[in-house]
This record gives C-alpha cells, sequence and structure tokens, in this order.
C-alpha cells in the first residue's frame, strides 16, 4: 500500500529530531495496514475445543486507506509518545503520595518529606544514567506531551 507524501514527511520529520526509532515503527504500521479482528462481532470464535479459534493465529491486516492514513499515524504517534509520559506522570503522583503516608505511618514525627510527586528513573542495566538526564520536566508534569498532543490534534485538521 503506498503511504502518502505527508506521512513520509512525518517520517523524515521524526527522523531529523532523533526520533529514528519511532519513524521507522510508524513507516512499518502504515505499510503493514491495520489488524483486522476475525470475528467482527467482538465475541470470541469459539472452536471445537471451546477456546478461541483465532488465538493462535497472526493478526490479520488490511490496507490502510489513503484518506485515513494521516488519522492512523497521528494515534499512532500519541500512544507511543504522548500516552507514556503521561503514565509516567501519573505514576509519579501517585508513588509521592504513598511514600508520604508510609512515611507518615512509620514515624511518630512528622515526615521529613514533602507530599508531591517523586522521580521514576529507568536505569540501563549497564547502570548509564543519560537517558535518564535528558528528562528535563519536573516529576510528575507532561506538558511537553501535552503540546505534541495538541501538534498532533492539529495535523489531523484539514488545511484552509
Amino acid at each position: 500500500m503506498p503511504v502518502l507524501a505527508t506521512i513520509m514527511e512525518l517520517v523524515q520529520l521524526l527522523e531529523a529530531e532523533g526520533f529514528g526509532i519511532v519513524a521507522g515503527e510508524l513507516l512499518t504500521e502504515m505499510s503493514l495496514g491495520r489488524e483486522v479482528n476475525p470475528d467482527s462481532d467482538g465475541q470470541p470464535n469459539l472452536g471445537t475445543d471451546g477456546g478461541d479459534k483465532y488465538a493462535d493465529l497472526p493478526p490479520t491486516r488490511e490496507p490502510i486507506p489513503e484518506p485515513e492514513q494521516l488519522e492512523a499515524a497521528v494515534e499512532f504517534l500519541r500512544l507511543r509518545l504522548v500516552e507514556p509520559v503521561r503514565r509516567l506522570a501519573a505514576a509519579e503522583e501517585i508513588a509521592g503520595k504513598l511514600l508520604y503516608k508510609q512515611s507518615q505511618q512509620l514515624t511518630a514525627q512528622p515526615p521529613t518529606i514533602s507530599p508531591g510527586p517523586v522521580r521514576i528513573s529507568f536505569i540501563q542495566p549497564t547502570g548509564d544514567r543519560r537517558s535518564d538526564m535528558a528528562r528535563t520536566e519536573a516529576e510528575g508534569r507532561a506538558e511537553t506531551a501535552n503540546r505534541l498532543l495538541v501538534a498532533l490534534q492539529k495535523l489531523r485538521q484539514p488545511a484552509p
């Protein structure tokens, strides 16, 4: 299935901004098409043994029509770039509240920590912390992801 020139421009932009892996994934998803459920009513299609007869089959895919490709690309980027950041910010908020509550329960004195979010870091198995340093937002914040979402939503709107 041919990919729209707009999608190719988006892929080039992602590549230029250092998101080459995401650009490759986007191009692959657009080329493969969307997954199609073999059972259109949403109910499991039970085989003779009582199990879902489609459970072990690879997903069926169909080409994404050209008018729907930009919408599919924007949704892909939202799920890959925006939602993980939002979920991380929410997890940092929850972790901060749990830590504060635990601190209150363990000591009779007022807690020495604030009830705010705590930074959650993912450290490479080699111990390299450079990936954590790339993050510039405060704990529990997702403003950059929200700005990206606004930009992605603008892509969905037709040009004047």
